[in-house]
């Protein structure tokens, strides 16, 4: 039993990473990763690691897969939704709907006290209470 509650821990601590991942757009970011990797590849095969380095991340030299990442992400970015309200003909309650009716007053009156047995008026535990 102990062992099933673990394997469904780790299963579940599983999907619950997947879906933070692929919710804060991670991969993208992996890809991002891939091509910013095959940029510095490229560019220090022609030049040196540094110049490679500033030409990669100074946004001025993407590669053709970069571009593509930009138009997906700005193509998957969606407007928020809004709600316009709704004009509604007619009100929402027929005022001839509506009637109220006058309160139920009933007399009440309190018991005499006489009228209670001691039992009622008793409040002494069935058992004795212990003594500390």
């Amino acid at each position: 039993m102990l062992f099933a509650r673990s394997r469904f821990k780790t299963f579940a601590s599983a999907g619950i990473s997947l879906a933070l991942f692929l919710i804060v757009g991670g991969p993208w970011a992996v890809l991002q990763t891939v091509a910013w990797t095959k940029m510095v590849i490229d560019y220090s095969a022609k030049s040196s690691v540094t110049e490679a380095f500033s030409k990669t991340f100074d946004g001025n030299h993407p590669c053709g897969l970069c571009k593509k990442i930009t138009k997906a992400k700005e193509g998957e970015k969606k407007s928020p939704l809004v709600i316009v309200p709704s004009k509604k003909e007619g009100p929402f309650l027929a005022v001839s709907t509506i009637r109220l009716l006058s309160p139920d007053f009933r007399s009440f009156a309190f018991p005499r006290a006489s009228a209670l047995t001691t039992a009622e008026v008793s409040f002494r535990p069935d058992v004795p209470v212990p003594k500390t």
